[in-house]
């Protein structure tokens, strides 16, 4: 368990929130430690509990989406997939502003939450769906 600052992955806020982290090796375990630390009174509430991965490493890695990112990584071998494969090291936020020289399709949707500390479902109220596309064949 570490104390940290972060930013709430739900809602918008403009500055960081302080918060206990907790860290479990074994994913299944966190509903019983949740309701366990709410049953006891060890925590008034719950942020995060159950995170798909893929928010928890961009919550962590202070990256978000349509962000360039610099990452260490050594090329490894899997059976899992079909493509090429990388060990990450470290990976870290760029401030840039230029357009990468690939193809790109984005679609985007961005929702009013009814109350900012809950995930958002389908009964939420939609305020812009966007998307986007463009080809630079510039080689890099």
């Amino acid at each position: 368990m570490e104390e940290t600052e972060k930013f709430m992955a739900i809602g918008y806020t403009t500055k960081k929130t302080r918060l206990l982290k907790l860290t479990v090796s074994r994913p299944q375990d966190v509903p019983a430690i949740r309701e366990a630390l709410l049953a006891e009174g060890i925590a008034e509430e719950i942020f995060e509990a159950d995170i798909l991965f893929k928010n928890r490493f961009l919550v962590d890695h202070d990256l978000h989406g349509m962000q360039w990112a610099e990452a260490d990584v050594t090329k490894t071998t899997t059976s899992m997939v079909k493509v090429p494969a990388f060990e990450m090291k470290s990976i870290k936020p760029l401030d840039r502003k230029d357009n990468a020289q690939i193809s790109i399709l984005s679609f985007d949707i961005e929702c009013v939450p009814s109350d900012s500390n809950r995930p958002l479902d389908s009964r939420r109220t939609c305020l812009r769906a966007s998307s986007g596309w463009w080809t630079n064949t510039t080689p890099t």
